[in-house]
């Protein structure tokens, strides 16, 4: 369990990547990216700037993610 000093840092003790299968990662990420994409009915100006930022950022590196781990043609 966090305490408050902890706040904001990611909960390791919930989850342990070495038990997850690498493509169920992979699934989740991507289940995460068509959640963010579609906020705001897919129109994200319809979000705060904080969380447009936020989900660009995030859109920046799932992508850079998979250009590095998947194969392209």
């Amino acid at each position: 369990m966090k305490d408050d000093s902890q706040a904001g840092e990611p909960d390791t003790e919930r989850y342990d990547t070495e038990r997850v299968p690498a493509n169920e990662i992979e699934h989740l990420l991507y289940w995460g990216w068509t959640i963010i994409a579609n906020a705001g009915e897919g129109d994200w100006t319809r979000e705060s700037p904080a969380w447009q930022k936020a989900a660009h950022d995030w859109r920046e590196r799932f992508h850079a993610y998979l250009d590095v781990n998947t194969r392209h043609g």
